[in-house]
């Protein structure tokens, strides 16, 4: 055999043993499902000047605009933190240790001085009871008055030792419902008889609103959670704000629950508590309201947001100070706001 033929075979022989192999090709990346989580925090929405909603199933026809002007305000001299408008009422609690009563035309009909600033006020649907509560440390009041011709008298009075800042009441189920500080809501009947209690999860501020429409109860806490409850209290469904996401203000309205956050979201939820869309403001969120159309946020960024079901902002309403609690008339044609500022602004569609 040749020199060459020899050099030749080797070279073959030393190619099948050293030879660089062709890589496998890469595996598909696996691909998971996220898994389920009945209260995993739903994602943040990027933030833009004009939020688009975040749908996660068809949305519900909308208005295409809100145009809402002053109608009236009046000045209590001090912080309102508790305002509920209805058809022939405005109800206000102020920090100058006054429940007020106010017509429509914002006539002022009668006031009940409390023990401490007033925190929290409540209408029955009929306009026949008033609720409310006051702080004074070390220990809340929580109240139950009759309202006739434009005057209300005094039906019970409980102490609570922690701070009560919410309260709702319903005339047809004969119950009125508390927020504590102490993160319990407490469930009364109309002659203040105990009815049952829930706790929702340990926090430095206990529950921070709540809001009773039917056989419902949404309750925001300051534990990150938005609960929703039967008229029983059983606890229905919970959803997670996130880390920083404690719940402020929370509203119910025809199979729709709101819940705004301090980190800025408005959250609104179908009655089953899947999440329809997110919001976001430029601050703090404080209190929401829903109508038969529209979603109304109070921000501590100064503003009063307006939005349609389907998520869409349709007006800003600017303050000069921070608007806190707000509220719908039944008819959602008037819109009473309260602020830090000492007024409560009523609006109303042009």
């Amino acid at each position: 055999m040749s020199g060459a033929v020899i050099a030749v075979a080797l070279l073959a022989l030393l190619a099948g043993c050293t030879g660089i192999e062709e890589p496998a090709p890469a595996k598909a990346p696996q691909v998971e499902a996220p898994p389920v989580q009945e209260e995993a925090p739903p994602q943040e929405v990027p933030h833009r000047e004009v939020q688009e909603p975040t749908p996660v199933e068809e949305q519900a026809p909308s208005v295409e605009e809100a145009n809402f002007s002053l109608l009236w305000s009046f000045d209590t001299g001090e912080p309102v933190y508790g305002v509920d408008a209805g058809r022939r009422y405005v109800a206000i609690a102020s920090y100058d240790n006054r429940v007020h009563l106010l017509s429509a035309d914002g006539t002022h009909l009668w006031s009940f001085e409390t023990a401490g600033n007033a925190e929290a006020v409540a209408l029955g649907k009929g306009e026949r009871y008033l609720a409310a509560s006051s702080y004074l440390i070390p220990e809340a009041r929580l109240y139950l008055f009759a309202i006739s011709n434009g005057t209300a008298r005094l039906l019970w009075e409980k102490e609570v030792d922690t701070p009560v800042r919410a309260v709702a009441l319903s005339e047809a189920l004969g119950l009125v419902v508390a927020g504590t500080g102490r993160g319990e809501v407490l469930a009364y009947s109309l002659t203040g008889a105990p009815r049952w209690s829930f706790r929702i999860g340990d926090s430095a501020w206990g529950v921070w609103d709540l809001e009773l429409l039917g056989d419902r109860v949404a309750v925001a806490g300051d534990d990150t959670f938005l609960y929703l409850l039967s008229a029983e209290g059983e606890l229905l469904w919970k959803r997670g704000g996130g880390r920083r996401g404690y719940f402020y203000g929370c509203d119910l309205y025809g199979g729709l629950v709101a819940g705004v956050t301090q980190d800025r979201m408005v959250r609104l939820y179908s009655e089953e508590g899947r999440l329809l869309w997110s919001f976001r403001t430029e601050f703090s969120n404080y209190d929401a309201a829903i109508s038969g159309e529209l979603v109304a946020v109070s921000s501590w960024d100064n503003r009063v947001y307006i939005l349609s079901h389907g998520g869409e902002l349709l007006q800003v309403l600017e303050f000069e100070s921070e608007p806190t609690e707000l509220d719908f008339s039944p008819g959602g044609d008037i819109l009473a706001v309260g602020s830090r500022d000492g007024r409560v602004y009523v609006f109303t569609e042009k």
